[in-house]
C-alpha cells in the first residue's frame, strides 16, 4: 500500500520583517508541509519583498484582513512583539493554529490572555523557541537526564549578538525590545527545558549602553538548588553557549559551531577522557548558522508544528520538543521577574525550593582510620 498524501497546511505569515524573510519564508518556501497562501504587512516595502519570495501568496496590508480572509489552517506571527497577543487572540478566535514568534507578548498579563484564547480554542499554539530543536542542545538534555555527569553543581550561559541595524522596535522595552526579550528569552525558556528543572529564584542586573536594556545579567536558582548564570548582550559579537557543571564532569555547548564537549573533572584524572561530540546537523560550515539561514532548528520547529496540527486529538500524539504557549507564557514571567529584580536590587521568588539532603562525601585517606 502507497504512503498516504496528505495535502500541505494552508499558512498566512503575519509580519514580513528581518526574519520571516530571511528565515521563516524561505523554509516555508522548501517544505512539503506548507503552503503559503497569505501575507501581511502594514510596510508596503516589506509585503512587497516578501511576496518576491512566495508571489502565489495573495497579500494583505492589514492583519486582520489576513486573519478573517479565510483559505488558512495556521497562521505564523512574525510582527513586533508588542502586536502578537492582538494577533495570536484573533487568531485563535477564527479556529486557526498558530506559530507564534518568541517573546509570546511584552507582560505577562498579555501571555494570560493568549493562555486563555489557545485553550479556549482546542487549536495548536506554539511558540518559536526553536533551538528546544537543535541538535547541540537535545544531546545536552540526553546527557543531563542520563546522568553523564553526575548530580548538577551549577550552570553559566552566554547569548549575545553583533551589532547591526536594528529595527526601531528593538530599542525600546514597551514595544518588545531588550536583551532579555529579544536574546534572554531563548535561555530563561532553554535552560529549564534542557535541565528539565523549573525555576524558583531569579535575581538580575539590566544596563543601556546603546539602547534600552540591551545588557542584562541574569542569575537563576533551579528548585533544586541548582544556580545558573546567564549574560545577554545586543550590540557586541555572535555567541551562544551552554556550559553545564556536574559532580562527575562538564558538557560545554556551542550552538553556532554546533559542537558539544563532555570534559572530564579534571585533565589526568580517572573520569573519562575528553570527548568532542559533532552532532550531525546538515551545516557544513556550521559558522553560517550566524546568518540564520543554516540554523537547523529553523525547519526542525516548523516540522514538529507541522506534526502537531496534523495529529490534533489523536492518540500517542507528536512528543516534539515544541514550546506552546504556557512555555512562552513561563518565559515571560522569568523575565519580568527579572525586571523587577533590576528595579527592587532584591531577588524574585517564583515557586519553593526542592533541595535534597546532602550526600556524604566518600571518605579521604586522612578519613580513613
Amino acid at each position: 500500500m502507497s504512503p498516504e498524501v496528505r495535502p500541505p497546511i494552508r499558512i498566512g505569515v503575519v509580519g514580513c520583517g528581518r526574519i520571516a524573510r530571511r528565515v521563516h519564508l524561505p523554509e516555508l518556501a522548501r517544505s512539503a508541509d506548507f503552503v503559503v497562501v497569505a501575507l501581511a504587512d502594514p510596510d508596503p516595502a516589506s509585503l512587497r519583498a516578501a511576496s518576491g519570495l512566495v508571489p502565489e501568496a495573495r497579500t494583505h496590508s492589514e492583519p486582520a484582513e489576513l486573519l478573517a480572509s479565510g483559505g488558512l489552517d495556521a497562521v505564523l506571527i512574525a510582527s513586533p512583539p508588542a502586536t502578537h497577543a492582538e494577533l495570536a487572540i484573533d487568531a485563535f478566535a477564527h479556529e486557526l493554529n498558530v506559530y507564534v514568534e518568541k517573546p509570546v507578548a511584552v507582560s505577562p498579563e498579555e501571555g494570560r490572555s493568549i493562555v486563555a484564547a489557545w485553550k479556549a480554542s482546542r487549536r495548536i499554539g506554539v511558540v518559536g523557541f526553536n533551538y528546544r530543536f537543535s541538535p547541540v542542545l537535545l544531546e545536552a538534555r540526553r546527557l543531563v537526564a542520563e546522568g553523564t555527569i553526575g548530580p548538577l553543581a551549577g550552570v553559566r550561559s552566554v547569548f549575545t549578538s553583533a551589532p547591526r541595524a536594528q529595527s526601531l522596535w528593538k530599542h525600546n522595552r514597551s514595544s518588545g525590545g531588550g536583551a532579555l526579550l529579544d536574546l534572554g528569552s531563548h535561555h530563561l525558556d532553554g535552560v529549564p527545558f534542557v535541565l528539565d528543572r523549573e525555576v524558583a529564584e531569579v535575581s538580575a542586573h539590566l544596563s543601556s549602553r546603546r539602547f534600552e536594556a540591551d545588557t542584562a545579567a541574569v542569575q537563576l536558582l533551579l528548585v533544586d538548588g541548582t544556580p545558573c548564570q546567564s549574560l545577554f548582550m545586543i550590540g557586541t559579537r555572535n555567541e551562544d553557549r551552554l556550559e553545564i557543571y556536574g559532580n562527575e564532569g562538564k558538557i560545554v555547548v556551542d550552538r553556532l559551531e554546533g559542537s558539544i564537549e563532555l570534559l572530564p573533572p579534571h585533565a589526568g584524572g580517572s573520569g573519562p577522557e575528553r570527548a568532542l561530540h559533532h552532532v550531525a546537523s546538515g551545516l557544513g560550515n556550521a559558522r553560517r548558522a550566524l546568518a540564520h539561514d543554516s540554523e537547523p532548528s529553523f525547519p526542525a520547529a516548523l516540522e514538529g508544528f507541522a506534526d502537531a496540527i496534523r495529529r490534533r486529538g489523536e492518540a500517542g500524539a507528536s512528543t516534539a520538543p515544541a514550546a506552546d504557549i504556557e512555555a512562552g507564557l513561563r518565559s515571560l514571567e522569568l523575565a519580568d521577574a527579572a525586571e523587577r529584580s533590576a528595579r527592587e536590587g532584591t531577588s524574585v521568588t517564583l515557586r519553593p525550593l526542592v533541595i535534597e539532603p546532602p550526600i556524604d562525601p566518600e571518605p579521604g585517606p586522612s578519613d580513613r582510620a
